[in-house]
């Protein structure tokens, strides 16, 4: 212990620390340690005459610099884009549709057939269920031992007498619009019914055919006309459906005026069939290019026939073929994959079709199915992977 506090008290002599052992206090005195240069060093180069300019140089340089930043800075702001807007889906990609036969959905004036005021009175059902889009089929006149296939058209022109007049179409569109529903309707473009007066009336160059010695005439596909000799005609899907010559002015014509017609009385979309049948080669086949260009002819006209209307500038028109919409800015292309496959690959290079609906499941049967639903189910989902990969 008194060793101990002699050393206390040896330390408490130093002049860094003192200890008062009455007080129990230890004072410590430390000299601070200088970083970089003193005051007294760096007064030597105030005035220095090479240093003094040197300050000032780094000084406006800092701020110059400071400056440019700050600039560059609101310019980054002012000029750089703006990001995109978000896009809005067009009507056609959120609303559910609904299609419904005309002649079987509701009678109104009990001659056992369906009508259009059958449809506007069950408008409001519609919707409540959650409908925004009426799919009528057939509208447009068809033959008269026909009430259900679309593509048997006697009359591009006219809507089917049985089921209404042009005033009660228009009535249903009106409906549908004033409850913010849409209304589409079948257009064939590609092929009519042997039935159509120009058929009847032997007006072969409306239509695709084949003069013997053509690659073509021996085609399966192709059917004799019934008076006329030496040349045939392309039938799709079958020989009731004479397919349609694309170059023919007057067929071409008579499609233009029914599209308007149809738009001027309010028809929000179209649905088309058998698109790849609108350009064939002389061996019969679809020819895709002329097809994908024929599309586009189609749309063009309907483009700039809106744009010249100022009651239908702001309208956004639907084209579907059987599951396949066409479109340029206004409208999309879907294609089936039963139809035209080959041409969707074509119409995706050149922009005309915007995405597939694979409607391969519609066609299963168990027929098909000779393993099982299960397995038959798997290798369906597995091709259509592969194809949209």
């Amino acid at each position: 212990m008194a060793a101990k506090q002699a050393l206390m008290a040896e330390e408490g002599k130093s002049s860094q620390a003192a200890f008062q052992k009455d007080t129990e206090k230890v004072n410590f005195e430390l000299e601070p340690k200088t970083i970089g240069l003193t005051k007294e060093q760096l007064e030597k180069y105030r005035n220095d005459p090479f240093w003094k300019p040197v300050r000032t140089v780094l000084f406006v340089l800092f701020w110059v610099a400071w400056a440019a930043m700050f600039a560059g800075a609101i310019l980054i702001v002012v000029l750089s884009p703006k990001c995109a807007e978000k896009q809005k889906p067009e009507w056609w990609q959120t609303k559910v549709s609904y299609q419904l036969l005309t002649p079987t959905f509701h009678d109104t004036d009990n001659d056992g057939v369906g009508d259009f005021k059958g449809v506007t009175e069950k408008i409001d059902l519609l919707k409540k269920i959650g409908v925004t889009t009426v799919y009528p089929s057939p509208v447009i006149e068809i033959q008269k031992d026909d009430y259900f296939n679309p593509y048997d058209v006697v009359d591009h022109l006219q809507v089917d007498k049985r089921f209404g007049t042009e005033a009660d179409f228009k009535e249903l569109i009106d409906a549908a619009h004033n409850r913010d529903m849409y209304v589409v309707m079948d257009l064939p473009v590609s092929s009519v019914s042997i039935n159509h007066p120009w058929f009847r009336d032997g007006e072969t160059e409306v239509f695709v055919t084949a003069n013997q010695g053509s690659p073509a005439f021996t085609q399966p596909n192709y059917h004799k006309f019934a008076n006329i000799n030496g040349t045939k005609y392309l039938g799709y899907p079958t020989a009731a459906n004479p397919v349609l010559n694309w170059s023919n002015a007057k067929v071409k014509n008579t499609i233009e005026e029914a599209i308007k017609k149809y738009l001027l009385l309010g028809v929000d979309g179209f649905h088309i069939d058998h698109v790849s049948q609108l350009a064939v080669d002389n061996t019969g086949k679809p020819n895709h290019d002329a097809a994908i260009a024929a599309l586009k002819e189609l749309t063009t006209l309907i483009k700039n026939f809106i744009e010249s209307h100022e009651d239908l500038k702001e309208k956004k028109i639907c084209f579907t073929a059987d599951r396949e919409f066409i479109g340029i800015h206004f409208s999309v292309l879907f294609s089936s994959l039963r139809d035209i496959e080959d041409l969707h690959a074509k119409a995706r290079e050149t922009g005309e079709l915007h995405y597939v609906i694979d409607n391969t499941f519609a066609t299963l049967s168990m027929g098909k199915c000779p393993e099982g639903v299960s397995k038959c189910v798997h290798d369906t989902l597995s091709a259509a992977y592969s194809r949209h990969q």
